[in-house]
């Protein structure tokens, strides 16, 4: 963040709340980069059911985890709590 503070004219982050407390958080190093709020966003999909598989949804009990595989999300816990 020292960094950034250092070269950036410009943050954006995904909410006001991430924005505020980067621009006081940069406050105390004496920077003052502008900064924009760009939210996240998606589209929900709204699929036919007749062009879903057969197999959907599974008969037996599941769970769904999006995003990427990575030590800090604790998969393997996951995968141990649900068995």
């Amino acid at each position: 963040m020292k960094t950034t503070a250092r070269f950036v004219d410009r943050v954006i982050t995904n909410s006001q709340d991430t924005l505020d407390q980067v621009h006081a958080y940069f406050g105390r190093l004496g920077a003052e980069p502008q900064g924009i709020v760009a939210h996240l966003g998606h589209d929900t999909a709204r699929p036919n059911s007749d062009d879903l598989p057969h197999t959907l949804p599974p008969p037996q009990p599941y769970f769904v985890a999006i995003g990427t595989i990575e030590p800090r999300k604790n998969i393997p816990f996951l995968l141990d709590l649900w068995d």
